[in-house]
Parts: C-alpha cells; structure tokens; sequence
C-alpha cells in the first residue's frame, strides 16, 4: 500500500512537472549555472540509449529531456548511443564508477543490467524506462500504453478488411504489453477483428519491416500499428508500395516519429520522455529520489494518441469517447506483457 500511494504521489509530481515548466529551451538559452545536488556534489547525467540521439522515438526526447535539465539545471549530461543489451552493463558501470549520479537506462532490455551495478553504486540514482525493476536507489517508469489501445480501437474502426496487423521492434516483454494493448483495444471497439502479430528483431531494421509489412498487405490487412522505431521507415515505404497497385493501407506512426508525410497515416503514438528526465533530475538534485515504479497514464498528458485529418470524424469521435473514459477513471486497461 506504501508504494501505491508513493506511486501516486510520484505520479502527480511529475505531472506538475510537465505543465510546469520542461519545456524545451529557447534559442536564446545559455546553460544554467550548475545547482550541486543536496549532498553537495555536481547534478551529471548518463543517458544510456539502445538507438541514436535523433531516433525520434523514446531515445530522442529522453535527448532532450537531457538536453533542458542541462540549460535549467547545469546539469553535466553525457550520452551513450546505440547500446547493446550484452553491452549495458559495463557502460551503466562505467558511468557510475566516473560519478555520475543520475544514469537513465532508456530501455526495458537494460534493466537486469540496472541491477546488477546499482547495488555497488548506493549514491548513484538509476531509472530504467517501460522497466518493472525497483530498489533504494532504481525507479522504473513505464507509461501503461493506453494510447496504444487507443489505436488498437482506431486500427479496427479503420479497417475495411476486418483485418489489422502488429508490428514490435524486439520481442521482449514490454514490447509485446504494447502489441497486446493495441489488440485488446482493436478488439473492444470490433470484437470480431483479425490481429496479426510481427517483430522485426531490432529496432533500426527498416528492410525487414518492410518485408513484414508487404507480407501483413498481402495477407489482406489494411492497417499496421505498433513500435519498431527507426524501421518504421520500411513500414512506410510498402505501404507507399501498395499505393502505387491501388492498395489503401492504413498506419499509425511509432511513436513521435516523422518521416516523410503520406496520406496514410492516420495518427501517431507518443510517449515524452524528456518531462521524465526532467523529472528524476530535480528529484536527484532535492535529495528526494525514490524508488518506485512510476505508471502514467492518458490523463498525464505524458502520453497520448494524436489523429490525422485521414481519420473521419465521426471514427475520431468514438476514440475520444474511449479517451475520456481513461481520463475520467471510468475504464481502466491492465497490461498484459505475454503472448
């Protein structure tokens, strides 16, 4: 029960903090002088990404989350691109034997790593993020993905096949809570549609999501959802494919990810992890880190699925309806992380 009402707590603190004031920093801005944390040392911290800086998915705004905490806080922010799940550990490691007291491990894949160094580092501060690990000085934050079952719903009302198809990035366990969102949502709003599941096997694959994408199109589905982060590109260029035969397929961008616009999307999946970087920095300049594991939902504004002119209004209409009922508490989702 301590940890639920912590988890509140946390939750509406960092919800303050996203309408309060993490927002990107103008052109104008110049680093802030540097804040030493409540024990007297400099703010540093290690953002440790499993893709680029310019992903422009999860890795790309923890960047610039990283980015605001070093122009408000003067915070030292140092970034780790493209690391592997066997290589995590040792940088984690190393960022913590060099000082630094806040390391942001941006992926699921990365928390057994988190908890094998965190023990020997008792004044260094760890969050792993779509993570379930917690201890004295880890949190983990995992948004539930209600705006991935926001577009589970809009998927099947689009739909003229009554067929639609999932797409992950890596089979892991918080990838496939996220194809199961979009499934359970796809079939509350049309209990007799079709779901297919797909992973790409990496998250920067774009020709091999492309060849699972031509593959869901030939099957006789007409909109792919899911997070595959840089190969999304593939996603979008067989869907540009089916075009040209006269073929309308549907999708749902990963993410905030923009590529080239096409008449086919019809909205896009985003979780900010930059007001959550922002939020653990001043947590660990105050002195009051906790670990718990933080579950924000729609109503955070942290999350949320934006639809495109591509949607019509009166489809737009029955997803902000089931919007709402997240928002008001009226319809609660409960992750599901197998298959």
């Amino acid at each position: 029960m301590k940890n639920k009402i912590a988890n509140y707590f946390l939750t509406a603190l960092l919800i303050c903090c996203f309408l309060a004031g993490c927002a990107a920093p103008t052109a104008q801005a110049t680093k802030a002088p540097v804040q030493a944390t409540s024990n007297g040392v400099p703010l540093k911290i290690a953002l440790v990404l499993s893709t680029s800086e310019s992903d422009s998915g999860w890795d790309s705004t923890a960047f610039q989350g990283g980015q605001d905490a070093k122009a408000q806080l003067g915070a030292e922010v140092s970034v780790n691109e493209n690391t592997t799940t066997s290589g995590a550990e040792a940088v984690i490691r190393d960022y913590a034997s060099r000082g630094y007291n806040l390391i942001v491990a941006n992926d699921f894949s990365m928390g057994p790593a988190v908890m094998k160094v965190a023990p020997d580092f008792p004044k260094s501060y760890f969050v792993v993020t779509t993570g379930i690990w917690t201890a004295a000085n880890v949190s983990s934050f995992n948004p539930v993905p209600e705006d991935y079952f926001l577009g589970g719903c809009l998927d099947a009302l689009m739909s003229k096949s009554g067929k639609i198809g999932v797409m992950g990035g890596v089979d892991q366990p918080a990838v496939v809570g996220t194809a199961n969102a979009i499934a359970d949502g796809a079939k509350k709003c049309k209990p007799d549609i079709q779901v297919s599941f797909a992973y790409v096997g990496s998250w920067s694959d774009p020709a091999t999501a492309k060849q699972l994408a031509t593959a869901f199109i030939a099957s006789g589905i007409d909109v792919i959802d899911g997070t595959v982060s840089e190969g999304y590109q593939g996603v979008l260029d067989a869907i540009t494919a089916a075009a040209a035969t006269g073929k309308t397929v549907y999708t749902v961008t990963d993410q905030v990810y923009k590529p080239t616009f096409i008449q086919q999307i019809m909205a896009a999946h985003t979780q900010d992890h930059g007001p959550m970087v922002m939020y653990y920095a001043k947590e660990v300049q105050a002195g009051t880190f906790q670990g718990v594991n933080l579950n924000p939902g729609l109503s955070t504004g942290l999350i949320y699925l934006k639809m495109t002119s591509v949607v019509p209004a009166d489809i737009q209409a029955q997803v902000v309806a089931l919007q709402k009922q997240f928002v008001d508490g009226t319809f609660k989702y409960t992750e599901r992380f197998t298959k």
